[in-house]
């Protein structure tokens, strides 16, 4: 209506809602549908007051159930007046919005005995009953208590609302109870009648009327005794001794079952351990060997006359070699292990070389979405970049016919609880969605596990690659995906709290020093000592080679007495048939406690590489060597320890 005025008052509203005449129960509930929302007045016997403004009251035989905001304190057989709406809950009558007040004191209605509770009454509904039944189950929870019993062939349950100052009510199953409570039937979706539950009022509504049945094998015994004599009493001690050795030979069956389970797991166990020890091995070799093609192909990209000639055949060999090297990474980081070396790692171009490497002769095009002030994360930049190239090369491959990957990055507060596994602070989410095939809903549960894979074909590592590497850098990683609709993939890697270390400005083909000083290089296989050799004196070094931990010590004594000691030394992690770097640097800082230590091996996640301070090294560089990265960090030791040594 567009204005007040267009309103006309034909009756005023009456003054005290209880000037309206009283309806009768019975009739109420034989109003049509048509006259909801009619406000009637009622009055009644009080059958049960829930406390929470829900009150069943009685005239008659037929009940009502009255909502009020009221919360007076009523007992069962007050009478009462009450003025609300007329309504419908499902198929029952009931009153909304009802103010009442009470009128008398009276008896307590009478429960109406069932002696059929299979027999569901509709004019039942709501009324105060008596069931007898057998006590099946007994639940509680705070607040409330439930029953479950069995009358005959009928099952149902009573629900007790408990205060917390009653305690639970401690019946046994098996102990026959009379209830007294409200008749609720339950209808299923089509509004048929399929069962009942009682409420009960209060703790006294249960009665005991018969104890739980005690069978026990001496009243067995001598019912027996007494019933058949010697002979039937020889039958039930063969028939229990039959019954127990049963009993045990089911417990030996479920004990050589569990132990035959335990024996697969740990033979399973057993053969992956032994697979991660293999992998692991060839992985570190395999490291070895491209160390010296990726650090001669570099030096042979150092000589101009070489580009000239054959610059791209050395570009392709550099490009080959760097994809090996990710998947020797991802092959030991599965089979080993171990810490990430961390450092401040900006997300977005490491991302975007990811995604251009995976997508690299496909038809799948990718987006990136960074907001500003992304913060940058505290992880390994090549295991993120592993991550990455993992995701996008599994999103890839569920688009065959081409699609789309979009990546979204976000900065995100994570608080205590909010992300199952994950520690409250600061994080950068990573969304990569793909438009692919998706994975069978079935199959979701399994994606991350080694050796699962969904398609033909799969070794079943990048996945189980990526959830390692994630947890181990105190992040989360989360899959949703419909099938035929695609999926995506989130993770979760911890913002940077420290400021990121300013990249030496030294280009790979200008790596020559002016710092005098004097390098050991240990390392096992002699091409890369032979390749570190011409790295180094490339940048005009003293440079000295040895093959194992003892040539090193001696190497080093000698120097020290003949009053040139070394400046830096640099030293293989893993040494085959004699000792290591972790076990030379401890010598060597015996004989000079300030010397300039650096690490490498191939073996890239042991914990020596991650925490190599900790064992007195300075820096580390991880096999194959990047000779931009490794020549940068010499100079950064280099020039860190100018003018603090002798010799430099």
């Amino acid at each position: 209506m567009p204005f007040l005025h267009d309103i006309a008052i034909e009756e005023d509203a009456p003054v005290d809602f209880y000037n309206l005449p009283i309806r009768s129960i019975p009739n109420l509930q034989q109003l049509s549908i048509g006259q909801n929302l009619t406000r009637v007045r009622i009055a009644g016997t009080v059958l049960y007051d829930r406390g929470d403004g829900s009150v069943y009251v009685q005239e008659d035989g037929a009940t009502l159930l009255i909502l009020s905001h009221e919360k007076g304190p009523l007992a069962a057989g007050d009478q009462i007046e009450a003025v609300g709406i007329l309504g419908r809950e499902g198929v029952r009558t009931i009153l909304r919005e009802a103010v009442y007040r009470k009128t008398g004191t009276g008896p307590p209605p009478a429960p109406l005995i069932l002696d059929d509770p299979a027999q569901l009454l509709p004019a039942n509904d709501s009324r105060l009953v008596q069931v007898r039944g057998t006590l099946i189950d007994k639940f509680d929870r705070p607040g409330q208590t439930r029953l479950t019993l069995q009358a005959g062939k009928v099952f149902f349950e009573a629900m007790l609302a408990r205060p917390a100052n009653v305690t639970s009510l401690d019946f046994a199953p098996g102990t026959g109870l009379a209830l007294t409570g409200i008749y609720r039937l339950e209808f299923d979706d089509s509004r048929q009648m399929r069962g009942f539950q009682l409420q009960l009022r209060a703790p006294d509504d249960v009665a005991i009327f018969q104890p739980p049945r005690l069978w026990t094998l001496q009243r067995a015994l001598l019912a027996t005794a007494l019933l058949a004599g010697c002979t039937l009493l020889g039958l039930a001690w063969i028939t229990a001794l039959r019954r127990q050795v049963g009993r045990q030979t089911r417990q030996i069956r479920q004990q050589l079952e569990q132990q035959n389970r335990m024996e697969l797991e740990v033979q399973r166990a057993t053969r992956l351990e032994s697979l991660g020890v293999l992998a692991g091995g060839i992985a570190h070799d395999f490291n070895n060997a491209l160390t010296g093609i990726i650090g001669y192909n570099s030096l042979a990209m150092m000589n101009q006359e070489a580009v000239a000639l054959v610059g791209d055949c050395l570009r392709q060999i550099e490009k080959g070699a760097r994809r090996a090297r990710d998947l020797t990474q991802q092959l030991l980081t599965f089979a080993q292990g171990g810490d990430p070396v961390r450092t401040n790692v900006a997300l977005p171009d490491l991302i975007r070389e990811a995604l251009k490497g995976a997508v690299e002769g496909t038809d799948v095009r990718f987006d990136c979405a960074v907001p500003p002030e992304l913060w940058n994360i505290d992880a390994d930049g090549e295991q993120i970049t592993q991550v990455i190239l993992s995701l996008a090369r599994n999103a890839v491959q569920a688009m065959p016919r081409g699609g789309e990957i979009h990546l979204v990055l976000a900065n995100e507060e994570i608080q205590a609880g909010d992300i199952p596994g994950l520690a409250a602070g600061r994080f950068v989410c990573v969304a990569l969605t793909d438009t692919g095939e998706g994975i069978p809903a079935g199959q979701l549960a399994r994606i991350f596990e080694p050796y699962f894979s969904t398609r033909k074909g799969g070794h079943g590592l990048g996945l189980a690659t990526v959830h390692s590497i994630v947890k181990k850098h105190g992040g989360a990683v989360r899959v949703q995906s419909t099938s035929g609709s695609g999926t995506t993939f989130r993770f979760w890697l911890p913002a940077a709290t420290a400021p990121a270390q300013r990249p030496l400005p030294l280009p790979v083909t200008a790596v020559t020093s002016r710092l005098p000083a004097r390098v050991l290089l240990m390392d096992d296989e002699a091409s890369i000592r032979q390749m570190g050799l011409l790295m180094l004196q490339r940048m005009q070094l003293d440079v000295t080679a040895v093959a194992d931990g003892d040539s090193a010590i001696r190497e080093f004594l000698r120097a020290w007495e003949a009053g040139r000691p070394y400046t830096l030394v640099v030293l293989d992690l893993t040494i085959h048939g004699g000792l290591g770097g972790k076990e030379t640097i401890e010598q060597l800082k015996k004989i000079d406690p300030g010397i300039l230590a650096l690490v490498s091996s191939g073996y890239s996640s042991d914990p020596v590489m991650a925490n190599y301070r900790q064992h007195g090294f300075h820096a580390v560089v991880p096999k194959p060597y990047d000779i931009g990265l490794f020549t940068q960090t010499i100079e950064r030791l280099l020039e860190e320890s100018r003018g603090t040594r002798p010799g430099a």
